[in-house]
């Protein structure tokens, strides 16, 4: 299965990433034309973490996460890492312009 690949919007000062439908859906529903679009890199061995259930960015050893979170949820049922324990992700070289007939890479 491959991974998500999500898009942080061109010219906006956006904090968070998303996946290519979320822009289709937001192309339709606000009809625009264009949506201009950079690939969303992964980022690994950081010193945080997005948190899906709250949607805030949290410092790995400076969070509640796991110890008195009410929300907290292993992953494995038992201990460890939170199901909400999401990765973070920051802006790449690669640019798309998304239309309606759909997405094209910029050169």
């Amino acid at each position: 299965m491959k991974p998500t690949k999500y898009f942080f919007q061109q010219n906006v000062e956006a904090e968070n990433c998303y996946t290519l439908d979320f822009y289709r859906e937001m192309l339709i529903e606000m009809g625009l034309k264009v949506v201009l679009l950079v690939e969303a890199i992964r980022e690994y061995h950081t010193d945080y973490f997005w948190c899906s259930e709250f949607r805030d960015v949290y410092l790995k050893d400076d969070s509640d996460c796991g110890k008195i979170c009410e929300s907290y949820k292993p992953r494995n049922g038992k201990n460890g890492r939170c199901k909400f324990s999401e990765n973070c992700f920051t802006e790449g070289n690669r640019k798309y312009k998304l239309t309606v007939n759909g997405l094209e890479e910029l050169k």
